[in-house]
């Protein structure tokens, strides 16, 4: 007797844990996103002027993601990969930035 076993999805069910980091930390860095997007449109001159409002989002997703890091704890390479794989799909604009991700939630 062959028993076939098929995937089920509970939506109601909680989400795992690398979905709730991945999600986290794509609130947290949201801010530090857009405005990294708007000083790559302004171009190369006007980078100086971005610079301090990048400098200010990136403390503040810094303290946020420690938050994250409170409640799931520091993530090894591995994890950090399994992160970057729901970043994909949840914030791309985040997504393979591998320096970033390890400074906000790596050991």
């Amino acid at each position: 007797m062959l028993l076939t076993f098929t995937a089920c999805i509970d939506e109601k069910a909680p989400k795992g844990r690398y979905e709730k980091i991945a999600t986290a930390y794509c609130e947290c860095t949201a801010q530090l996103a857009a405005l990294n997007r708007e000083a790559q449109a302004a171009g190369p001159g006007k980078l100086n002027s971005f610079f301090k409002k990048m400098e200010s989002e990136y403390s503040k997703a810094k303290e946020c993601t420690a938050t994250v890091i409170g409640q799931f704890g520091h993530l090894n390479g591995a994890e950090l990969d399994s992160v970057n794989i729901l970043l994909k799909t949840q914030c791309p604009d985040l997504a393979d930035k591998r320096e970033q991700l390890q400074e906000l939630l790596g050991k």
